[in-house]
């Protein structure tokens, strides 16, 4: 006696966190009591795809929460990856247990991404918000990532030693969304530190970065900020250095420093 089970297929397509990133994966539907294996979803950007096991399946990818290997894999497809100097690993296994070249796991987690002069061309995917666990550092430092800081930045908000992006090619406005990003501390790192130099932001510095005060070195010279330094700067009362420098557009009064009692090095020219 023979039994014929019956499967069907259907197609769901899901909208992620950007307009132009677009969620599909297959699911299978059967008569049959056997549980099958988790799927896999495509992340597509553009014209880009990239496969990320299990998204729908389940809260994890291997053994890292699917949000971090989500995050990752936008990242790498949103700045050129296959064109990186470096990529080991990179969108083959699990992030942590395999090791992707520059992510560093505790556990599970993704606690630290140092990709700095490596080759990254292209946009930030506002899917970096997904880092909610990232607790040491993000350091994007001297590549060519273009275009606007996402306000999904504010989902960083464990971070405790530094954020790097300078050096880079980033244009508009520093959203304001650091709020939340106020545990920097020596704990972990002796100089806590924000930099965002060298890029082509412009407009008023946020005034939440002024919350970040756990910070010994922040920098946003050599970009074109105008107004005047924030009154909330005067929380930065652990500040050592402050670049300001080469933003011809800075205007109004220093007094707010005042408060920056262990201020060494404060860069200020061409303001």
């Amino acid at each position: 006696l023979t039994s014929t089970t019956t499967a069907t297929t259907a197609t769901t397509t899901t909208t992620s966190h950007t307009a132009n990133t677009r969620i599909t994966t297959p699911q299978t539907a059967t008569t049959s009591a056997t549980n099958t294996a988790p799927t896999s979803s495509d992340i597509i950007i553009g014209n880009n795809k990239i496969r990320v096991p299990g998204f729908f399946d389940d809260d994890h990818v291997g053994n890292t929460p699917s949000q971090d290997s989500t995050a990752l894999s936008c990242l790498y497809v949103s700045t050129g990856g296959p064109e990186w100097y470096y990529k080991a690993s990179w969108m083959s296994g699990d992030p942590c247990t395999a090791s992707w070249y520059g992510v560093y796991c505790d556990g599970s987690n993704v606690k630290v991404i140092e990709l700095e002069e490596n080759g990254l061309a292209g946009s930030f995917p506002s899917e970096i918000g997904l880092l909610t666990a990232l607790v040491f550092g993000f350091n994007l430092g001297t590549n060519d990532i273009s275009g606007s800081l996402p306000t999904q930045l504010a989902g960083l908000s464990a971070l405790t030693s530094f954020f790097n992006l300078n050096q880079n090619s980033f244009t508009g406005t520093i959203p304001d969304v650091f709020a939340d990003l106020d545990h920097f501390t020596p704990k972990y790192c002796a100089k806590p530190r924000f930099d965002l130099h060298f890029n082509a932001l412009y407009g008023p510095l946020a005034a939440s970065i002024g919350d970040m005060d756990g910070l010994t070195y922040f920098s946003c010279a050599n970009n074109n900020i105008s107004g005047t330094i924030p009154q909330s700067f005067a929380k930065l009362t652990d500040l050592e250095t402050l670049g300001l420098a080469n933003n011809p557009h800075l205007t109004g009064s220093i007094e707010v420093l005042a408060s920056m009692t262990k201020l060494v090095v404060l860069f200020l020219r061409h303001c």
